[in-house]
């Protein structure tokens, strides 16, 4: 059942261990000992050779079993020739509505616990194959949460998942990349035998420090074991409100105590937009847009917005009675074309993929986001956003609350941002034309 997957699990495991060898070898060809960057490449590539061989391990255990219970089935069968057949079918999940665990309660007892650590290994193998890239909260719990609970609804991650995704360094609270501040120069030789013109290449550090975002909750011993999914519905919450607070922080963190530099107060382009009109906005789009062609020399891939500028957009018509912005069918020149959408993707604008987050500040004033009733729109090339982040990390502790029978979960995670890479890249659009609609 499991060959397949053997096969590819050793194929990456072979891989990594070939790039670890590879940093060894070349540094005694070169007589030298490791870089810093090599000994990040040499410890990330043997962590994940050994993460492939333990999952090797596991399915190779999981094939023994297998393989016992058939010879335990084929025991049972009274006749080879019969018509009578005993077969094992495929095991229920380890966590669902009548597996008897719990998912975090097994988690707190990973350690002390010998079944508890064997479930959660068997969930991990099951859920190991399964496609998590559609799932807002990040969290692999058992599948069948996602089925029932009735989580409470919060802003999802937008603008962080369309910023250029780099890694976070495994230590230190800060990330530095390299930034141009100057380029050379050419010029046509006045005369032959004249010297050429000649300009130093400027490179400075562009530094931005790594946040730390977490929550936690406090549950009775009671709730989280008698109680049916409350470990999991709090959880999942926890960390929708941790992707919550991360997507604000990246357009209204204040760069100070421990927050995301976000793009309110970063050194971006702005334009000043009066109009409340969906064409009067649109010209102040193509502004940003002309601003970033010109300034940054390529061209801007997206804009965000929020969920109620572009509902806002779709009311208006022309003298016909036609739509502004079209979402049925073809039309006869929209000023843009799309869908409702309270998320994600939603259409584009002048040629430029419109993006709505519900994280967008409404309360802007200025260039304040608070104090006001605006919103903002982002002009942007997000090849040039630069996030670097860990997996939001999910943990559960009984010691702390011990004395009263408590458990207390926590979801927390490391986190760097900047929009200052390339400052030309990014236009925030503001001003009274983006106060509250009215939808009247």
């Amino acid at each position: 059942m499991s060959n397949d997957n053997l096969t590819l699990l050793r194929n990456e495991k072979n891989k990594h261990a070939a790039i670890a060898r590879g940093i060894v070898d070349l540094a005694k060809q070169e007589n030298r000992g490791f870089t810093a960057d090599e000994h990040r490449s040499f410890d990330a590539a043997v962590e994940e050779a050994k993460g492939y061989q333990e999952s090797i391990d596991a399915l190779d255990a999981i094939d023994i079993r297998e393989e016992e219970r058939e010879n335990v089935a084929r025991t049972l069968t009274p006749n080879a020739n019969s018509n009578t057949r005993i077969s094992v079918g495929s095991e229920p999940a380890t966590y669902d509505e009548r597996s008897g665990h719990s998912f975090f309660t097994d988690l707190v007892h990973e350690r002390t616990d010998r079944g508890a650590a064997e479930r959660l290994n068997r969930h991990y193998q099951e859920t190991r194959a399964v496609d998590t890239g559609d799932l807002d909260d990040g969290i692999v719990t058992p599948a069948y949460l996602s089925d029932r609970v009735a989580h409470i609804k919060q802003a999802g991650l937008v603008l962080a998942e369309l910023a250029t995704d780099i890694p976070l360094p495994e230590k230190g609270m800060t990330v530095t990349i390299p930034k141009g501040t100057q380029a050379s120069s050419v010029k046509s030789q006045t005369s032959e035998n004249e010297n050429i013109v000649s300009r130093d290449v400027h490179v400075e550090d562009l530094t931005f420090d790594v946040v730390t975002l977490a929550g936690m909750v406090d549950l009775s011993l009671q709730a989280s074991e008698r109680g049916v999914l409350v470990d999991e519905l709090v959880m999942a919450d926890l960390v929708r409100s941790h992707n919550a607070e991360l997507e604000y922080q990246l357009f209204a963190g204040s760069g100070t105590n421990n927050q995301h530099k976000g793009l309110l107060n970063s050194l971006v382009l702005s334009v000043t937009c009066t109009s409340t009109e969906f064409r009067g906005q649109r010209t102040a789009i193509l502004n940003a847009v002309n601003q970033v062609n010109n300034g940054h020399y390529d061209s801007p891939t997206a804009i965000v917005v929020s969920p109620r500028r572009w509902t806002y957009w779709l009311k208006f018509e022309d003298g016909q009675g036609r739509p502004l912005v079209n979402t049925d069918s073809a039309a006869f020149n929209p000023g843009a074309v799309g869908k409702v959408g309270a998320s994600g993707p939603v259409g584009s604008v002048a040629g430029v993929p419109v993006y709505a987050s519900p994280s967008t500040p409404m309360t802007v004033s200025g260039f304040s986001a608070v104090g006001g009733n605006e919103d903002i729109i982002t002009v942007t090339r997000v090849e040039d956003l630069v996030i670097a982040r860990n997996p939001v990390l999910r943990v559960a502790y009984d010691q702390p609350l011990s004395a009263s029978l408590g458990r207390r979960l926590v979801a927390r995670s490391y986190s760097a941002w900047t929009a200052e890479r390339y400052s030309a890249a990014t236009v925030i659009i503001h001003g009274t034309g983006l106060a509250s609609p009215s939808f009247a």
